[in-house]
């Protein structure tokens, strides 16, 4: 077989020409034998591809892993404004509802504030005209005038037994009586005028003597030298113009 480039005499198997060393097309390849896998070609060497950009970017990879997180932050933050504005717009409502129910319903009125009517001490006191006696209340003093003298009042039934018995009179109404030391006096007035009874509360002597005087002044009984005057004021014994005793009154009772 002759070379197609420069005629040279070549061997039917050649895939070269030996004296130019051009490719024989019509060569039949070694791998073209029966039962022969064809040769594999070689790989090309792996070339490191570079995806980092400018110095101080990351990676391409990890720019992608960057986007995507962005993008769910930003979806949860979108979702957590949503529910908040839900939320505010559902206390806005129940907010609402509640002054419309103050509204609606009606306000408490108070009820206007009553007067306290003075206390005891606060109110003035009007004064009584005076009492005008009965004639079973006979009018007290101690030590004072009265405000009146009555006579309506009947004399004890045991002063008027011992004027009835000493002298023989009717004693008619009481008009005073007195407490003055050791004794109790009556005066009694009967239809013959004064009835002077004293008693001595101590050993129970008694003396009942005609007297003369009235409530305003006092009364004066006369037993032989001794003379008895009595008033509001004091019991006052005498004998012969010398003072014998004397006791002050510390009540009285002018009827």
């Amino acid at each position: 077989m002759d070379c197609p480039s420069c005629g040279a005499s070549i061997r039917s198997e050649a895939h070269f020409c030996p004296s130019c060393g051009s490719p024989l097309a019509s060569a039949t390849p070694p791998s073209a034998k029966a039962g022969a896998l064809p040769p594999l070609s070689p790989s090309p060497p792996a070339v490191a591809v570079d995806d980092s950009g400018p110095a101080g970017t990351p990676p391409q990879g990890a720019r992608w892993i960057l986007v995507a997180a962005a993008g769910i932050v930003v979806v949860l933050l979108g979702s957590a404004a949503a529910i908040w504005a839900t939320r505010d717009d559902g206390s806005q409502q129940v907010s609402s509802t509640a002054t419309t129910e103050r509204e609606r319903s009606p306000r408490a009125t108070l009820a206007p504030a009553t007067s306290v009517p003075p206390t005891t001490a606060d109110t003035p006191r009007v004064p009584s005209s005076p009492s005008i006696p009965t004639p079973d209340s006979p009018s007290e003093s101690v030590g004072g005038s009265t405000a009146g003298v009555r006579t309506n009042v009947a004399c004890p039934p045991d002063i008027a037994n011992d004027v009835s018995i000493r002298l023989d009179r009717d004693a008619g109404y009481l008009q005073a009586r007195y407490e003055a030391g050791n004794f109790v006096i009556h005066v009694c007035t009967g239809s013959q005028g004064p009835v002077y009874h004293g008693r001595n509360t101590t050993n129970a002597d008694m003396i009942v003597l005609p007297a003369t005087g009235d409530a305003s002044t006092g009364f004066t009984a006369i037993n032989g030298a001794y003379t008895y005057s009595i008033d509001e004021i004091s019991l006052v014994i005498r004998t012969g113009g010398s003072l014998v005793q004397e006791d002050p009154v510390f009540s009285s009772e002018l009827y």
